[in-house]
Protein backbone atom coordinates (compact mmCIF):
# COMPACT_ATOMS: atom_id res chain seq x y z
CA UNK A 1 0.00 0.00 0.00
CA UNK A 2 2.84 2.29 0.89
CA UNK A 3 4.23 1.60 -2.45
CA UNK A 4 1.49 2.63 -4.44
CA UNK A 5 0.85 6.35 -2.25
CA UNK A 6 4.71 6.83 -2.54
CA UNK A 7 4.55 5.98 -7.03
CA UNK A 8 1.61 8.29 -6.35
CA UNK A 9 3.38 11.08 -4.97
CA UNK A 10 6.04 11.10 -8.16
CA UNK A 11 3.57 11.35 -10.53
CA UNK A 12 2.22 13.92 -8.51
CA UNK A 13 6.11 15.38 -8.92
CA UNK A 14 6.14 15.15 -12.20
CA UNK A 15 2.74 16.32 -13.61
CA UNK A 16 3.52 19.26 -11.70
CA UNK A 17 7.21 19.96 -12.81
CA UNK A 18 5.91 19.63 -15.87
CA UNK A 19 2.74 21.73 -15.77
CA UNK A 20 3.62 24.87 -13.34
CA UNK A 21 6.93 24.52 -13.41
CA UNK A 22 7.82 24.36 -17.33
CA UNK A 23 9.89 21.83 -17.35
CA UNK A 24 11.32 20.42 -20.90
CA UNK A 25 10.21 23.67 -22.33
CA UNK A 26 12.88 25.69 -22.45
CA UNK A 27 14.08 27.40 -25.19
CA UNK A 28 17.67 26.92 -25.07
CA UNK A 29 20.28 26.17 -27.39
CA UNK A 30 24.09 26.11 -26.11
CA UNK A 31 24.79 22.39 -25.02
CA UNK A 32 25.38 23.22 -21.12
CA UNK A 33 22.14 25.49 -20.96
CA UNK A 34 20.17 22.03 -22.29
CA UNK A 35 21.72 20.21 -19.17
CA UNK A 36 21.37 23.07 -17.10
CA UNK A 37 17.89 24.15 -17.18
CA UNK A 38 16.61 21.23 -16.12
CA UNK A 39 18.59 20.70 -13.27
CA UNK A 40 18.08 24.33 -11.96
CA UNK A 41 14.15 23.93 -12.58
CA UNK A 42 14.25 20.78 -10.50
CA UNK A 43 16.50 22.58 -7.75
CA UNK A 44 13.94 25.86 -7.51
CA UNK A 45 10.87 23.68 -7.39
CA UNK A 46 13.15 22.14 -4.51
CA UNK A 47 13.36 25.04 -2.97
CA UNK A 48 9.78 26.08 -3.39
CA UNK A 49 8.49 23.30 -1.16
CA UNK A 50 11.37 23.23 1.69
CA UNK A 51 10.80 26.84 1.63
CA UNK A 52 6.91 26.47 2.22
CA UNK A 53 7.39 23.87 4.68
CA UNK A 54 10.07 25.94 6.35
CA UNK A 55 7.58 28.73 6.74
CA UNK A 56 4.28 27.54 7.07
CA UNK A 57 4.28 23.76 7.83
CA UNK A 58 2.77 21.07 6.00
CA UNK A 59 -0.94 22.23 6.26
CA UNK A 60 -2.21 24.68 4.85
CA UNK A 61 -3.40 27.88 6.44
CA UNK A 62 -4.93 31.23 6.71
CA UNK A 63 -1.99 32.90 4.88
CA UNK A 64 -2.49 31.32 1.65
CA UNK A 65 -4.78 32.86 -1.29
CA UNK A 66 -8.62 31.54 -0.47
CA UNK A 67 -9.73 28.28 -2.17
CA UNK A 68 -12.46 27.69 -5.08
CA UNK A 69 -15.51 26.01 -3.11
CA UNK A 70 -14.62 22.86 -4.80
CA UNK A 71 -11.12 22.30 -2.85
CA UNK A 72 -12.24 24.64 0.21
CA UNK A 73 -11.52 21.03 2.52
CA UNK A 74 -8.23 20.64 1.01
CA UNK A 75 -5.19 19.64 4.12
CA UNK A 76 -1.98 20.90 2.19
CA UNK A 77 -0.93 23.37 -0.15
CA UNK A 78 -0.83 22.09 -3.42
CA UNK A 79 1.98 23.35 -5.64
CA UNK A 80 -0.23 26.13 -7.65
CA UNK A 81 -1.47 27.25 -3.96
CA UNK A 82 2.51 27.71 -3.26
CA UNK A 83 3.09 29.72 -6.55
CA UNK A 84 0.05 32.20 -6.11
CA UNK A 85 1.24 32.77 -2.55
CA UNK A 86 4.29 33.69 -3.90
CA UNK A 87 3.09 35.60 -6.84
CA UNK A 88 0.78 37.56 -4.35
CA UNK A 89 3.66 38.53 -2.14
CA UNK A 90 5.93 39.29 -4.95
CA UNK A 91 3.63 41.27 -6.72
CA UNK A 92 2.34 43.42 -3.36
CA UNK A 93 6.23 43.80 -2.15
CA UNK A 94 6.40 45.62 -5.64
CA UNK A 95 3.63 47.93 -5.26
CA UNK A 96 3.47 49.18 -1.97
CA UNK A 97 2.61 52.45 -1.50
CA UNK A 98 0.40 52.58 -4.64
CA UNK A 99 -3.15 53.28 -3.75
CA UNK A 100 -5.14 50.99 -5.76
CA UNK A 101 -8.27 49.87 -3.96
CA UNK A 102 -10.35 48.80 -7.10
CA UNK A 103 -8.20 45.54 -7.25
CA UNK A 104 -7.99 44.60 -3.88
CA UNK A 105 -4.47 42.53 -2.83
CA UNK A 106 -3.13 43.04 -6.16
CA UNK A 107 -2.97 46.83 -6.67
CA UNK A 108 -1.77 48.58 -9.79
CA UNK A 109 -1.24 45.67 -10.93
CA UNK A 110 -3.80 45.36 -14.05
CA UNK A 111 -2.79 46.73 -16.95
CA UNK A 112 -3.44 50.34 -18.30
CA UNK A 113 -5.65 50.42 -21.62
CA UNK A 114 -4.13 53.44 -23.71
CA UNK A 115 -7.18 53.35 -25.81
CA UNK A 116 -10.15 53.47 -23.59
CA UNK A 117 -10.70 56.89 -24.15
CA UNK A 118 -10.51 56.18 -27.87
CA UNK A 119 -13.63 53.91 -27.89
CA UNK A 120 -16.05 55.40 -30.63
Amino acid sequence: MQASVDCWEIECNHRDEKSLIGMAQGQVWKPLAVVCLPQFQVAIYSLLLLASILAYGFQSTAAYLPLPLLRSKSIRPSVLDLLNLLRDQVFCSCNAGQPDAKYGRHRGLCPVDTNEGNLR
